[in-house]
């Protein structure tokens, strides 16, 4: 009987544990070499349902970065409301450049609510990048900004299911982003693909979509991945293919273990 209620306490805490630290925003801070020397980047990812705008938007303001890349699933594909998302994009668009890319949640949207995405989008100043890029000024240095829109068959089958899915690959992103020209930067939601991102030629990529795994163990990393894989190859984090560098955020939404909601802060150095 005392085990039993052990057992009960130890659940109880660890509920309590898992809410608090749902609520929580960090920071995760990266340094990475580049050619471009001295740029300040914050990573948005992943934030689905969650409703957190002014304390993203409060996190975000200290940081003073130079541009805010928002990588994919801000919202959840079942959306109908987009008034958070407009109060958040007009409140980042006052810090600084805003650039942005679909996940696949926004490829999911029915038509009808993806015109009203980018629509916001635009109204607020974001530079919306379906397989498109963009060009930002750094202190005289032109620095290229790719948004690659992928396709919904990496995510997942048509009949819904996740077992053989397609590939990306580099010829794929070169007919959509054409060739890589000048320093760039790469914003594609799945990071599973970073070998045709590296191939292409993306100097840096920024990644979200695993969510940090959602359960996160000590050595182990990241558990299981939204294609219902365990222990993905790319989770959260910085990786490295050939002359890549990408960085992998783990996301605010979602519910999480031990993989607290984060902001990415990167500075290149």
């Amino acid at each position: 009987m005392e085990f039993f209620y052990l057992i009960i306490c130890f659940l109880l805490l660890l509920a309590i544990y898992i809410y608090a630290e749902n609520k929580l925003l960090v920071i995760k801070s990266y340094k990475v070499r580049a050619n471009i020397k001295g740029l300040k980047i914050v990573q948005i990812s992943d934030i689905h349902k969650k409703r957190c705008e002014r304390q993203i938007y409060a996190k975000v303001k200290q940081l003073e970065p130079d541009i805010i890349l928002l990588t994919g699933d801000i919202v959840s594909r079942t959306e109908k409301d987009f008034s958070h998302l407009d109060n958040l994009t007009a409140a980042l668009t006052k810090i600084c450049p805003v650039y942005a890319c679909p996940g696949n949640h926004e490829l999911d949207l029915p038509e009808k609510e993806y015109d009203t995405y980018r629509q916001v989008m635009k109204k607020n100043g974001v530079s919306y990048l379906e397989n498109s890029q963009a060009v930002y000024e750094y202190n005289g240095s032109q620095i290229k900004i790719a948004g690659a829109a992928l396709k919904s068959s990496i995510y997942k089958n048509p009949d819904g299911r996740y077992s053989d899915l397609e590939n990306y690959t580099a010829d794929e992103l070169e007919n959509a982003l054409g060739k890589k020209n000048g320093y760039t930067i790469l914003l594609a939601h799945n990071p599973f693909c970073l070998d045709a991102y590296s191939q292409w030629g993306a100097d840096m990529v920024f990644s979200g979509h695993v969510h940090g795994g959602a359960v996160r163990l000590p050595i182990i990393g990241g558990v299981l991945s939204p294609e219902r894989k365990f222990f993905p190859k790319y989770s959260k984090g910085i990786y490295k293919s050939g002359k890549t560098a990408m960085v992998v955020s783990g996301g605010i939404g979602k519910l999480r273990v031990f993989n607290p909601p984060e902001i990415v802060f990167l500075e290149t150095e």
